[in-house]
């Protein structure tokens, strides 16, 4: 069924490239951002006790955003975009950070109605300590369908490669494939649904759960071979993401997404469904104000005993709550006060992580060249 849909779909569209120029036409972003912030949990404590509390501390801020972009023709266009974040803590100096984000991107219409889009990335964070170091690299392709003049059709795949530096258990490689379909019901308001499989190959191996001798009470069984009540096996985890997300943007701005990951593994220890609703909200306010809110709730059910490992530093599986006010001082020049809160209580893991933050800084945006 969903090779005859395609074939339909292409046979709709116009059979005519439509005619390239070249233009050329670049654009460059510079935004820079500084400010101060305390951090309720400088060491990102997880099952914080008396003997082992969490620690508060103050730190600076520093975060580059760069983006460049060329237009080639009126129908290709590429970008690269670079982020460099560095925190620098007042007394917990093994917390220092930085980390790099580089993104590549390109946009190719090949007929009127079909778009073939690339991207790469590659994300490095690094701390003093090198406790949570991680690095992320990705590559992917897909095409983008206008079959009607409201509706979008998207498919795109990935290889995705993640080395988390504490230890080889937890690093990966392994594809994605992701569609998704849009409906532009105005200018102004949206509604989607995406989904589709990812596959992880881990260097680690796999744990099974086995009685223990006494027959009383069981094991979790590293599988490296070394105990003959479970075979040698590498760790595998397939998943399946199912989402839905509506978005409106006029005189003020507000969206949500609901998220369902469902992970399954060779490992038992590993076995977790996902459940999470994120929304975000900018109001314009008196005196020039504008009020932003960022909101996630997950509920986690089942196990995963290595995300008990980096839960610290993983955002995308938290609950979290940011509220930031901010206000134009002229038309580069911004300041904003923001709080943040970054818990994991709903989840059914022994893992518990508690972290507050407020900020208070300053941004300077900077355009040159030619304007979308």
């Amino acid at each position: 069924m969903g090779p005859v849909l395609l074939l339909w779909l292409l046979a709709a569209l116009p059979a005519e490239l439509p005619e390239r120029t070249w233009l050329l036409e670049q654009k460059l972003s510079l935004r820079l951002v500084s400010g101060s912030e305390w951090d309720t949990n400088a060491r990102r404590a997880v099952n914080s006790t008396a003997q082992v509390p969490p620690v508060s501390d103050g730190l600076v801020r520093v975060l580059v955003d760069a983006e460049a972009s060329l237009k080639l023709t009126p129908l290709d266009r590429v970008s690269l975009s670079y982020v460099l974040g560095a925190k620098r803590f007042f007394r917990q100096s093994t917390e220092d950070l930085v980390a790099h984000d580089l993104v590549f991107e390109s946009a190719h219409r090949l007929l009127e109605s079909l778009s073939l889009e690339t991207r790469a990335r590659f994300r490095a964070s690094r701390i003093r300590s090198g406790a949570r170091d991680y690095t992320i690299g990705s590559a992917g392709a897909g095409i983008t369908l206008l079959p009607w003049s409201r509706v979008s059709l998207s498919l795109h795949g990935r290889v995705e490669g993640f080395d988390f530096g504490a230890t080889d258990e937890l690093s990966y490689l392994g594809p994605a494939v992701e569609a998704s379909a849009t409906l532009h019901a105005s200018q102004r308001f949206q509604l989607g649904v995406f989904g589709g499989p990812v596959w992880r190959a881990y260097q680690g191996y796999a744990y099974r759960v086995v009685p223990s001798a006494d027959g009383q009470s069981y094991d979790a069984v590293r599988c490296d071979g070394s105990d003959e009540r479970c075979a040698r096996m590498l760790r595998t985890d397939t998943e399946v993401d199912l989402g839905f997300r509506a978005s409106y943007r006029g005189t003020f701005i507000v969206g949500g997404e609901a998220l369902l990951r469902l992970q399954r593994s060779t490992s038992e220890l590993e076995v977790i469904d996902r459940y999470r609703l994120s929304a975000y909200a900018t109001v314009p306010l008196p005196l020039e104000l504008t009020l932003s809110l960022i909101g996630a709730l997950q509920y986690n059910h089942g196990l995963s005993a290595s995300q008990q490992i980096y839960v610290a530093e993983d955002d995308e599986n938290q609950n979290s709550l940011e509220v930031q006010l901010g206000r134009r001082i002229f038309a580069a020049l911004r300041v904003d006060l923001r709080y943040a809160l970054y818990a994991n209580e709903f989840a059914t893991a022994s893992a518990r992580f508690l972290r507050q933050t407020v900020y208070l800084g300053v941004s300077y945006a900077l355009d040159t060249g030619a304007q979308e």
